[in-house]
């Protein structure tokens, strides 16, 4: 006998048993949209894992979390900080000598002192570390391609990675509802700090200077990403923080993606060195081509500090000042070529632009006597008569290694003039060119063959 009541009974029982399950399934669809559409990391940028941040497991100070190691920095991460140890390798060691090296740090001002991380992919081999004192020792210590610091600031996550060429990025993630002002960083144990006008900071240190701009930042607005303006701005000295004048939506993640690229300060270890960097331009693989002017040779001992087969058309200093034009590679890393170009008098070197094909580098600026060119050229100057105070120039050079003069011209007039100069090169092709100069008087007449 089928008792139809309890049959009821039982039925409205599993109805709200399905009931449940349907309405908390939706609850989590909805929860989980919620969490997944403000923010996907995979929309991050992709670690390249060149760096490898090393965890601590004794071996260290207990105030550091990760040790990793860049191209030319040690890079420790702290609680409250990030701290570089960036070595000068470029310069010339001398036998029992170390390398010149300069600590320095990113300081996060009242953020929390507490955090949690968390870690990226691990590498496969563990490190044993057994030197010095038993207590130190520490075996199967891993290392992560990726570092995240959680809430350094309320509800403000600082994720630390590589790039291919070995440098570190940081992204500031900002969480829904959370305040991007509230970032508050402090520069120690550099030089100094300087922000340009397009929002970008350069940090000077003792033989470099590392720009940190900004070239991307972003919310995720349902999946996709959303491009905002996001500066830096001085909040005090040496202390820096974000701003934008673009609309936040507060409901969505913000990703702030500093990038910290490389500079150098072209010197001697002589102490006697001065050089003046005035113009700039680059060929197709990003190789940067310098050109100013130099005090001093570069030292007793040319080779000692560029290696002699990088020296182009002139590797001797020849007085008072020469104009120095140097190539250095698109990462910063190597000085590819270098000459010296002048009189015994006092030359400078204001402009510099490689031709349409890149295959000759021009050169302009003023010298204070007559160009004696100790290599023939293939042709014939516009004018090779000195005939003031200083006469501007232009030289044309073998782009790949400097060490080829093509050709040469003075540009000037008869009136006794210090400023006579070319500040402005535009090639037209390897063999023409506009220049834009200033003359004490009108230009000779004289015609190139």
């Amino acid at each position: 006998m089928i008792n139809f009541s309890l049959l009821k009974k039982v039925q409205a029982i599993c109805l709200s048993i399905v009931a449940v399950v349907v309405l908390n399934t939706a609850v989590f669809a909805q929860q989980k949209q919620s969490i997944e559409l403000p923010f996907s990391k995979d929309l991050l940028k992709q670690t390249a894992r060149s760096i490898q941040f090393v965890e601590n497991k004794g071996q260290w100070d207990n105030s550091f979390r990760f040790v990793g190691n860049t191209y030319n920095n040690q890079v420790i991460v702290k609680n409250n900080e990030v701290m570089f140890l960036t070595v000068n390798k470029d310069q010339v060691r001398k036998a029992g000598e170390g390398y010149q090296a300069q600590i320095w740090a990113m300081r996060f001002l009242n953020g929390n002192t507490a955090i949690s991380v968390e870690k990226g992919k691990s590498f496969e081999t563990p490190r044993n570390f057994m030197v010095g004192e038993a207590k130190t020792y520490a075996s199967n210590v891993l290392a992560y391609d990726e570092v995240t610091l959680r809430n350094v600031y309320p509800g403000i996550d600082l994720r630390l990675y590589s790039r291919e060429d070995g440098q570190m990025e940081f992204d500031w993630i900002v969480k829904p509802g959370a305040d991007f002002k509230k970032i508050n960083v402090q520069f120690i144990g550099t030089d100094k700090t300087n922000l340009r006008e397009d929002g970008s900071l350069d940090v000077t240190l003792h033989f470099e200077t590392i720009n940190i701009h900004i070239p991307e930042s972003y919310q995720i607005i349902n999946g996709v990403k959303a491009q905002k303006k996001i500066k830096l701005q001085t909040n005090a000295k040496d202390i820096y923080g974000f701003t934008t004048i673009d609309k936040i939506d507060p409901k969505s993640t913000l990703v702030i993606d500093p990038v910290l690229n490389w500079g150098i300060v072209f010197d001697d270890i002589t102490g006697t060195f001065d050089q003046y960097l005035f113009a700039v331009d680059y060929d197709n693989s990003r190789n940067i081509y310098c050109v100013g002017d130099v005090n001093v040779g570069l030292s007793t001992s040319p080779t000692a500090y560029i290696p002699a087969v990088n020296y182009g058309y002139d590797n001797s200093f020849n007085g008072n000042t020469d104009v120095l034009i140097y190539k250095v590679s698109a990462n910063g890393k190597s000085v590819l070529a270098i000459t010296y170009f002048g009189t015994t008098a006092a030359d400078n070197g204001y402009a510099v632009a490689l031709s349409p094909d890149k295959s000759t580098v021009f050169v302009g600026g003023n010298v204070g006597g007559t160009i004696t060119p100790s290599m023939s050229m293939v042709a014939t100057p516009f004018s090779s008569t000195f005939s003031s105070t200083q006469d501007g120039f232009v030289a044309a050079f073998k782009a790949s290694k400097l060490d080829s003069l093509k050709y040469y011209t003075l540009v000037g007039s008869a009136t006794a003039n210090a400023l006579e100069a070319v500040y402005s090169i535009v090639p037209l092709s390897n063999n023409s060119f506009v220049v834009g100069a200033t003359v004490g008087g009108a230009l000779t007449t004289s015609s190139p063959n």
